[in-house]
């Protein structure tokens, strides 16, 4: 069973990218930082924070992917929306 994620790009001032779908999968995980890569250059950004929620064993294959790219990664705990950890290590 594949566990299909659905994400977006936005910026601190709004601007967004249409909501895109990619699996937990290495191939999906790769759609993923393309796009990452695509909004970076299309809004012109320097930096790339990505926040991502507590799940679990499915979180693994992303948390392993992030750490391997240039981006700062957030955890927010699913339970409580207002809480978000970053364990400090710029992935």
């Amino acid at each position: 069973m594949q566990n299909i994620n659905f994400e977006s790009c936005t910026t601190a001032d709004g601007r967004s990218t249409k909501t895109f779908s990619f699996d937990n999968t290495r191939e999906g995980l790769d759609i993923l930082w393309n796009m990452v890569l695509a909004s970076k250059t299309g809004f012109q950004c320097n930096e790339v924070i990505i926040g991502y929620e507590s799940i679990g064993p499915y979180g693994e294959p992303l948390i392993h992917c992030l750490k391997q790219k240039p981006v700062t990664a957030i955890c927010f705990d699913s339970k409580d929306s207002l809480y978000a950890k970053s364990d400090g290590v710029q992935y």
